[in-house]
């Protein structure tokens, strides 16, 4: 699974494409994902797929070819208040979530 800061656009012509997602919300420890088991859709001719700054993985568990349009749109770095590093006092800090890739 890998998430970026792009904006992408996914059109699938043919085939079906699996998009697998995690199920919830997770940490990262050691880069590895703690979600488990990913959730997959499956996306058929027709449907579009928009994303941005979602952890995800695209295959093809199929034996047939898909086919897909892609477009990828350069997107402001997401950010995410972090919880953990403020005390009651203080406002909370956001973090960037940068391109990650995960094992």
């Amino acid at each position: 699974m890998h998430r970026t800061t792009s904006t992408d656009y996914l059109v699938v012509l043919q085939g079906t494409l699996s998009l697998l997602t995690p199920p919830t919300s997770f940490d990262i420890i050691e880069g590895q994902g703690t979600y488990g088991e990913p959730l997959e859709t499956s996306c058929k001719p027709g449907d579009i797929v928009l994303q941005r700054g979602i952890m995800h993985a695209l295959s093809n568990r199929t034996d047939e070819w898909v086919r897909v349009v892609g477009m990828v749109v350069s997107s402001e770095t997401n950010r995410t208040r972090a919880s953990d590093s403020v005390t009651v006092a203080e406002e909370p800090k956001a973090v960037a979530l940068d391109d990650v890739w995960l094992q």
